[in-house]
Order: C-alpha cells, then sequence, then structure tokens
C-alpha cells in the first residue's frame, strides 16, 4: 500500500502541479500495505491483492513515466523567469488522457476489493478529482500558472503548519487506520462535508499571505469543487450583496460630496452666493425625492425604468441648477454623470438575479466571493473615487472621459488580479467597462 498512497499523491500533483514544493511522497511509507492485502483477499477471493499489487505497480510507472517531479520543479523555475509557466503546465495537462488510461486500468482490478457502496462512493471521490484536473487545467494550466506566479506555493509553504492545524482540528482524522475505516478513504459524501469543514479555515490562514492571490485560487477551488462535483447548495443571498451593500451608501455619498464641491467652487467663481444657495437646495431637494419615493415604492425599485425615470425627475432641479453653475465648456457635465448612473442602474438589474442569488456561473460566483475581503472592496472601489473625485483641473470632456478610461481599466485590471480569467468573466468586465462610456 505504501506505493499505493506515493501513486495516489502523484496523481494529486499532476493534477494540480502547483505545490510542487511541498511534497515528500516518502513520508507516506508509513502506511501498512497489510492493510490492503487483507481487504482485497476478503472481499474479492484469494490472489486478488496480487492482482491489484500488479495494476498497483503498473500505474507508479505509468505517472514516473508522465511526469518526473524533479524535472517538473525545474522546468517551472525556469518558466518564472521567461514568464512561460502556461507553456509548461500546458504540456503537462495535456498528459491527463494517458493518466486517465493508467488509473483506469488499476481501478479495473481495486474494485474487485471493494462492496458496491464503496464502489458508488469511489466514483464520487473520482468525480471531485476529474473536476479538480478540468480546473486546474482550465486554458491548459493558465490558473496553476497565475497561481504559482502570486507566490501560491510559497504561500502554502509558509503557512503549511497552519494548514494542517486546520485539517486536524477541522477533520479530526484518527491516526490509527484499520480494515473497517478504510472505506472512509472512498467516501465521496464525506469529502465534499469535509471540505465545506476545513476551506474557511484554510482560507484564512492563507489570508495571512502578503498577495491575497493564493487564498482567492484556493478558495476557488473549493468552490468549483463544491459546485461540480459536490450537492448542490440551497440558493442563498450572496455574501458579496450581503457585505458590500452596507459599504455602498459611503462611497455614493463619496461622489456625490466629491460633486457638490467641485460645482460650488465654480459656482461661487462663477455666478456667486445666490447661485449657490439654490444649488445646496436643490441637492437637499432631489435627496428627500429619492427617499421618499424608496420608502413608499421598494417594489417599483425591481423595474430599471421607473427607477432611472425617478432619479432624473428627482434630480432635474440639482442638474439645472449645476448646469447654471459651471462654464460653458463644461455644462455637459451634470446630464452626462447621469447617464453614467443610469448606465451602472442598467448594469445593476441586468445582473440583480446573480447578485442576490447564487445563480452566477462558478467562476463568477467565486469572482464575487472575492469581494466579502473588506480590503478587496476598498481598492476596487478607489479605483473609481481616485479618479472621479479628483477636482484639480477643469471637467472638460476629454479630462472626465480620459479619468473614467483610467477608473475603468483599474477597475478592470484589479478584477483580473483577483478572479480567475473565464468567459463569463470577461463578459462582466466588458459590461462593466461600457458603463463608462
Amino acid at each position: 500500500m505504501r506505493r499505493n498512497m506515493k501513486v495516489v499523491v502523484l496523481v494529486s500533483f499532476f493534477i494540480l502541479g502547483s505545490a510542487y514544493g511541498l511534497l515528500d511522497v516518502d513520508k507516506l511509507d508509513s502506511f501498512d500495505d497489510s492493510i490492503l492485502r487483507d481487504k482485497c483477499d476478503e472481499r474479492g477471493g484469494k490472489g486478488t491483492y496480487t492482482k491489484v499489487k500488479t495494476a498497483r505497480d503498473d500505474l507508479q510507472s505509468c505517472v514516473e513515466d508522465l511526469v518526473d517531479l524533479d524535472t517538473l520543479k525545474k522546468e517551472i523555475e525556469e518558466s518564472k523567469k521567461t514568464g512561460s509557466m502556461d507553456e509548461v503546465f500546458g504540456k503537462y495537462c495535456k498528459k491527463r488522457p494517458q493518466l486517465k488510461t493508467c488509473l483506469d486500468k488499476f481501478l479495473e482490478k481495486m474494485k474487485l476489493c471493494l462492496i458496491e457502496d464503496e464502489k458508488n462512493n469511489l466514483n464520487k471521490v473520482l468525480n471531485v478529482l476529474r473536476e479538480l484536473g478540468d480546473f486546474a487545467c482550465y486554458k491548459d494550466g493558465d490558473r496553476i500558472a497565475m497561481f504559482v506566479a502570486e507566490q501560491g506555493p510559497e504561500c502554502i509553504k509558509t503557512h503549511i503548519e497552519g494548514i494542517k492545524t486546520c485539517v486536524n482540528n477541522t477533520l479530526k482524522i484518527s491516526p490509527t487506520v484499520s480494515i473497517n475505516s478504510l472505506p472512509n478513504f472512498f467516501n465521496g459524501t464525506k469529502i465534499c462535508e469535509d471540505m465545506d469543514k476545513v476551506k474557511p479555515c484554510i482560507v484564512t490562514e492563507l489570508e495571512k499571505c502578503d498577495n491575497t492571490t493564493p487564498a482567492n485560487v484556493v478558495d476557488s477551488v473549493f468552490r468549483f469543487i463544491k459546485k461540480r462535483a459536490c450537492k448542490p447548495e440551497k440558493q442563498r443571498r450572496s455574501v458579496l450583496t450581503k457585505r458590500s451593500l452596507a459599504d455602498t451608501p459611503n462611497h455614493i455619498k463619496n461622489l456625490l460630496n466629491a460633486y457638490v464641491k467641485y460645482t460650488k467652487s465654480k459656482c461661487l467663481t462663477h455666478r456667486g452666493d445666490k447661485q449657490v444657495v439654490q444649488l445646496l437646495e436643490s441637492l437637499n431637494k432631489t435627496q428627500s425625492c429619492i427617499v421618499d419615493y424608496v420608502k413608499t415604492n421598494l417594489l417599483v425599485l425591481l423595474i430599471p425604468e421607473n427607477v432611472k425615470d425617478k432619479i432624473e425627475e428627482c434630480s432635474k432641479d440639482f442638474i439645472a441648477a449645476s448646469e447654471d453653475c459651471l462654464p460653458e465648456n463644461e455644462k455637459y457635465y451634470p446630464k452626462f454623470s447621469q447617464q453614467i448612473m443610469g448606465g451602472l442602474v442598467d448594469l445593476m438589474f441586468k445582473y440583480k438575479q446573480n447578485l442576490t442569488m447564487s445563480s452566477w456561473s462558478t467562476e463568477v460566483q467565486s469572482c464575487f466571493q472575492n469581494f466579502k475581503y473588506h480590503n478587496n472592496r476598498q481598492a476596487l472601489l478607489k479605483c473609481f473615487e481616485a479618479e472621479v473625485q479628483n477636482t484639480d483641473s477643469d471637467y472638460t470632456k476629454e479630462y472626465v472621459c480620459r479619468r473614467l478610461s483610467n477608473a475603468s481599466k483599474c477597475m478592470k485590471n484589479f478584477i483580473s488580479s483577483i478572479c480567475i480569467e473565464d468567459v463569463a468573466i470577461n463578459h462582466f468586465k466588458d459590461e462593466f467597462e461600457k458603463g463608462f462610456r
């Protein structure tokens, strides 16, 4: 059984390819080979263990022919220097069909040792591993490459003791193994339950690293497997929605204050105190109008056109007062800002179902889960505030468009840095960018 456990580690490593610096398969030699012998001969009849042992050795040879760990380590280190890690992982990911063929031959013999329930559980375990392989080898290993490039293995190595503590304290793994407890190794339901238990602890431990990307990727791995290989979770209110909605009013208030501050300064320069008073009075009227509308028409807020129409109606006097305060080349700005707001309202309602319920694709859900971290939300919103709140220059069309373009790029780059690239993610980023055009 010693070599069999090595094969399991090698297969898992071959699928993941990221924790290469942590592997020490010789430490698994303490597993008692007699457990497998007793189990196989009891379940499959005398001589079954010999067949399984031969198949196991063949699998070991197959894996070692497909991937040499020392060579892989060197290739990864070299590719770091040239930025070509995706080519290295892509090459090994392409060998997965060969690995599957070898593994299937071994499992055909291994199943002789199992009762029907254990065979079903084994299929669940294999499903988890298959989905893990799909996740790791998406776009020829692009996710693994990003994980390694962002110091993922180093992060894990630094916090390996904390991760071990998470596993030991959460899963309560018994140090003794017997033939009666062996079926637990093939219990797919238990694997899914264990992942739910241990994930928060491991992710929190990895968040202690300087770079949050490793924690984000590991969190995404857990969620991906949970979604694809385990029983689907009940739809629930998104963590992003619950935590970020509380932050939103302050940021909207900050943006509005910056706008009013700029317009007020222009008003004092170009129009005088009377117009400033009108500006502030119209602002108060706008705010009261919107608040009253929200309080009495919550259901109507489900229709984006109603929301945009009401915002336009409530802010009519404020827009007019703002235009009156601004010089000729900036009078466009109040209505332009209103159009930007309308575009963001459209985007919000387009994805309202996804923002309030966990119904998006796994990749997009994982992306949004990263925004449950306060620092991530703050960093994204600062992209917008840093550009839009700047009041050092006149708000000419050229200047404002340039600032909005910078804000949009900043946000897209940040989303790319914490989210795994995916068609759905890219589509959302494109939709988000359109809101600023």
